[in-house]
């Protein structure tokens, strides 16, 4: 957990551990390779400073959940929790990749992705890094 490991308490740690093997094992192809690499720095403080916090689990939460968008290209989502009723996406958007030092084709991007998503029915929750 590089940075962040610090920030969190055993019983996060341990959770988080399992979740990431859990998720890991039950997956193939790019999203098992963008989850052995780790997830971004962005989305650990999101996971440690807020959805713990807020929740007290992992449970049901993917990270770097693969989606179709509209154009039959793959999309990854920070974090997702799609259930039957409601599918809820996570975005945690740091200030470099996403805003000053975004290049122009990857902010237009990021519109039509998020648009995608929400016509595809997934409520969009979209965090900011502070650094």
């Amino acid at each position: 957990m590089d940075n962040v490991n610090g920030e969190m308490s055993l019983q996060l740690r341990n959770a988080y551990e399992r979740w990431m093997d859990l998720q890991i094992k039950s997956c193939k192809g790019e999203r098992r390779l963008r989850l052995q690499k780790g997830l971004s720095f962005s989305s650990k403080k999101f996971i440690t400073h807020v959805l713990w916090p807020a929740v007290g689990s992992l449970d049901g939460w993917f990270a770097e959940y693969e989606v179709m968008d509209f154009k039959d290209g793959v999309r990854y989502l920070d974090l997702a929790k799609p259930l039957p009723f409601i599918k809820i996406c996570i975005e945690v958007d740091d200030k470099g990749t996403h805003g000053r030092s975004a290049e122009s084709y990857k902010f237009s991007d990021d519109r039509f992705r998020q648009n995608d998503l929400v016509i595809d029915e997934w409520k969009v929750l979209r965090f900011s890094l502070q650094s």
